[in-house]
């Protein structure tokens, strides 16, 4: 269920502000502390923005921000697991590692992440898209920690679907970089946004 938070207008009038459970990456936020002892944030924009309130945010008396009412489309999170010297999300054969909650669209399909597995040095990205069982896509795939401001992405080309796996599979090597410091092992069990953006050739 959302949460709000209700503002009294000065002409009395109330107004609902939405809560969101999870700073997104690239935006601005305030937090709110709930009755149900969860902080929760509302999202800060500027005064152009189409679905921004009349609300306003001052900051040292200047009127700085207005609350940006957020579309909101439920972010896909990754768990990160291990198996060995794997880690990310693996639900395949024998390797089952990680957790992966939420699907997304693409082309009003649906597109079921099946693995994104680091096996040193090497990144395999797998995923099923809804009645699709051929053609090729390309993808790229971002990792975001919001609570640490931090992201790291991978690209994957030319990525066929495989018979053997239902899916369409995709493998990238992966020396260093932003990316490559989510895969430890001080992260196990921690949660991020796992961001997708696909393209069909």
């Amino acid at each position: 269920m959302a949460k709000y938070i209700s503002v009294t207008r000065a002409n009395g009038d109330l107004q609902h502000i939405r809560l969101v459970d999870t700073k997104e990456y690239g935006y601005s936020y305030f937090p709110v502390l709930c009755s149900d002892g969860v902080t929760r944030y509302a999202m800060l924009g500027e005064s152009s923005d189409a679905n921004a309130s009349d609300l306003w945010i001052k900051q040292n008396g200047v009127k700085k921000y207005v609350i940006r009412q957020p579309n909101i489309v439920p972010p896909v999170y990754l768990t990160m697991g291990s198996y060995r010297d794997r880690y990310g999300f693996s639900n395949t054969g024998t390797f089952k590692f990680g957790a992966i909650s939420g699907t997304f669209t693409y082309n009003s399909k649906i597109v079921t992440v099946v693995m994104l597995q680091f096996y040193d040095p090497y990144v395999t990205f797998v995923m099923q898209v809804d009645g699709e069982t051929s053609g090729t896509y390309n993808a790229n795939v971002t990792l975001i920690d919001p609570d640490a401001n931090k992201k790291g992405s991978i690209y994957f080309s030319n990525m066929y679907y495989q018979s053997y796996s239902k899916a369409f599979v995709g493998d990238q090597t992966l020396s260093g970089g932003d990316l490559r410091d989510f895969f430890l092992d001080s992260n196990i069990g921690k949660k991020y946004i796992i961001k997708v953006d696909i393209t069909k050739q």
